[in-house]
């Protein structure tokens, strides 16, 4: 999945909430992106229900 930000982000302190666009399927998704040391978390969710997250490590 190719994901990019289409709204601005709310948060701080290393969590952030927003919208996820999927340029592939042309949806939208409500998200959260966590930063914790070398590991990003993003987190999308169709109305609270069904969610999908995957996690980047730097090596």
């Amino acid at each position: 999945m190719q994901a990019r930000r289409s709204a601005r982000s709310e948060g701080g302190g290393g969590s952030y909430s927003g919208k996820i666009t999927d340029p592939d399927a042309k949806k939208t998704y409500n998200g959260t992106i966590s930063v914790s040391g070398d590991t990003v978390t993003l987190k999308g969710c169709v109305m609270k229900v069904v969610c999908e997250s995957q996690k980047w490590s730097r090596q």
